[in-house]
């Protein structure tokens, strides 16, 4: 079909990073010299050649990563003035690191029309569905809609010859868009271990009771 294409990109990356080391002793051995002679009279032994063969790791760390990114985009003008365009975008991610109590995942679907009459009338609507596990499972998913108008003045006749403009635009713009950055959340999926007077027990995981946020919504 003409004017439409695929675009997509996926990747992984896993990695661990730690510290390694063989904590070897070895003899020392401290000289007396003689106050006559140029002579070493006395050897004194400190510590001992000693090799476990125990390698030791320390500060392990893993990160493990997958994300993708695929949109669908298609650009075409019919009968010379009536021009279209239309993304259609999926993306999400999976992350993972040391101490990571689950997955931190984020996945958001999105669409664009945009449409202009012989480039001087505009019309845009965008909308986009985004998912955020920092919320409560029932707070998740949220929809946020744009609309975007826009009309070229110094395309229309009484400014098209203008000496003093040269290009001229009006725009009006509104929209609701939910994100999960502007409020404050330092921990996500937070659990109470439980102990006992005998033993701990680190299996056992009792959710905390915290208040559940909500997506933030700007209004533009």
């Amino acid at each position: 079909m003409k004017g439409l294409s695929f675009h997509g990109q996926v990747s992984i990356d896993y990695s661990n990073t730690y510290n390694q080391s063989v904590n070897n002793t070895y003899a020392v051995y401290v000289p007396t010299w003689s106050n006559i002679a140029d002579s070493i009279t006395q050897l004194t032994l400190f510590n001992k050649d000693s090799k476990t063969g125990t390698q030791n790791l320390t500060n392990t760390l893993s990160d493990q990563l997958i994300d993708f990114n695929f949109h669908v985009d298609y650009k075409n003008t019919f009968k010379e003035k009536h021009n279209l365009s239309a993304i259609l975008v999926a993306s999400g991610l999976k992350r993972r690191m040391t101490g990571d109590y689950q997955y931190r995942t984020n996945s958001n679907l999105g669409i664009q029309f945009s449409y202009n009459y012989d480039h001087k009338y505009y019309a845009d609507f965008s909308g986009a569905v985004v998912n955020s596990t920092k919320l409560a499972t029932n707070k998740r998913v949220a929809f946020s809609p744009t609309v975007n108008l826009g009309w070229l003045l110094s395309e229309e006749g009484f400014l098209k010859n203008s000496e003093v403009v040269d290009r001229l635009k009006l725009t009006a713009s509104a929209g609701i868009i939910h994100t999960d950055l502007d409020f404050d959340i330092r921990n996500y999926y937070l659990y109470n271990a439980v102990y006992s007077s005998t033993a701990f027990s680190p299996g056992r995981m009792e959710p905390m009771s915290i208040r559940q946020p909500q997506f933030h919504v700007v209004r533009i």
